[in-house]
């Protein structure tokens, strides 16, 4: 269970993935030239997945034109770390840009770890324009995954196993 006592985390290091994250939260849609390619770096990938993951769970959810403009001072399509790309590629899902689909589908179709294709699979099912394609791709790639893999993607796609 919970510790009775709260323990005093040191959470330093994560302040600038923090900060960073709430400045993107926090700055308005239509001021979002304050944002440059040094905000990421000289912080470690560990934090940039870190500001993606706040920018994820944030609510109410950032706007698409946020998302657009984070694609457009940081090129996280061009970025290669599975853990960032996961995580951009969600965000970008969850606020339903269509141009990400097709990276999306790239990446599964490169990435056979679970815990990266069952949750964007997922994500792809759950938005009606981007469910038929996912769909589409599954069944493309279905011979080249795993037979856990594939199985437990069927179920999650509700298509017969």
């Amino acid at each position: 269970g919970m510790p009775p006592y709260q323990p005093n985390y040191d959470l330093s290091l994560a302040e600038p993935s923090r900060a960073l994250s709430r400045r993107w939260i926090e700055q308005p849609d239509d001021d979002l030239t304050v944002f440059s390619p040094e905000d990421i770096s000289n912080i470690p990938s560990i934090l940039v997945r870190e500001v993606l993951s706040e920018l994820y769970l944030a609510e109410p959810p950032i706007s698409l034109v946020k998302v657009k403009h984070l694609e457009q001072v940081y090129s996280f399509n061009q970025v290669l770390n599975s853990e960032i790309r996961i995580r951009w590629l969600r965000l970008c899902v969850k606020v339903k840009w269509e141009d990400s689909i097709p990276y999306a589908l790239k990446f599964l179709n490169e990435q056979g770890r679970m815990r990266f294709v069952r949750p964007l699979y997922r994500d792809l099912n759950a938005w009606d324009l981007a469910r038929s394609q996912a769909i589409a791709n599954f069944i493309a790639h279905r011979p080249e995954m795993h037979t856990t893999t594939a199985g437990l993607l069927a179920k999650d796609l509700k298509l017969e196993v």
